[in-house]
C-alpha cells in the first residue's frame, strides 16, 4: 500500500496471489518499488512495480534465494 500526499488516499500496489510480497525499497529517483514475492520456503521473485501503481510488474529474478534463509528472514 502507498498513501498519496496531500489526499491521504490509499492505493493497494501489489496483488499477488502465489505469496507474500515482502521487503520493499524505493527506487532512488522515486519512480519505482522493488520487492520480493516469496513463492515457496526457498523461491523468491524480486519485482519492480511503478511507485504510483497501476502499472505492469517486471520480473527481475526467479529462483532460490538462499540467502535469504541464513540471515533469517
Amino acid at each position: 500500500y502507498i498513501t498519496q500526499l496531500g489526499t491521504r488516499a490509499v492505493a493497494r500496489l501489489t496483488t499477488s496471489p502465489i505469496g507474500a510480497d515482502r521487503y520493499p525499497a524505493w527506487s532512488p529517483n522515486g519512480q519505482y518499488i522493488a520487492f520480493l514475492r516469496q513463492l515457496d520456503a526457498t523461491r523468491f521473485d524480486v519485482i519492480v512495480i511503478p511507485s504510483i501503481g497501476g502499472g505492469q510488474e517486471r520480473n527481475l529474478y526467479s529462483g532460490e534465494l538462499d540467502w535469504i534463509s541464513r540471515v533469517g528472514f
